[in-house]
């Protein structure tokens, strides 16, 4: 019996031991990106932290399970992915976010005055 209780010790040691999770964050092309926001939430745990030269985040001490991954980095689209705390390794691939904008084109005071000048010039 004693035997039995320290193999089932053993087995619930480990499921509360953990490794860290390493979140690789790319470009469309493969390409690392240094300083995105990576931030894990492994049960109800949330970590943040910054991709390095090697667009690598990694995180240790986190809870083994499911962990939701978001990335965020200007100029980018916020990712969002899971992952495995405990030893595994995600790629977070981004792409880059268009930027939609317009700008209102209203002709100035002085280009209605010439156009009203022009107008009255060729009543005449």
């Amino acid at each position: 019996m004693i035997w039995v209780a320290a193999i089932l010790g053993v087995g619930l040691l480990s499921q509360t031991a953990d490794d860290a999770l390493r979140v690789v964050v790319t470009d469309a092309s493969a390409a690392v990106i240094q300083g995105a926001a990576v931030t894990v939430t492994c049960v109800g745990v949330e970590r943040t932290a910054p991709s390095d030269a090697s667009g690598v985040a990694v995180f240790s001490g986190l809870p083994l399970g499911e962990c939701a991954i978001r990335v965020e980095r200007a100029a980018f689209k916020t990712w969002r992915g899971k992952g495995v705390a405990g030893g595994g390794s995600v790629e977070a691939r981004l792409s880059v976010e268009v930027v939609k904008d317009s700008v209102p084109v209203r002709p100035k005071s002085a280009g209605r005055r010439f156009v009203d000048w022009l107008t009255s010039c060729t009543r005449r």
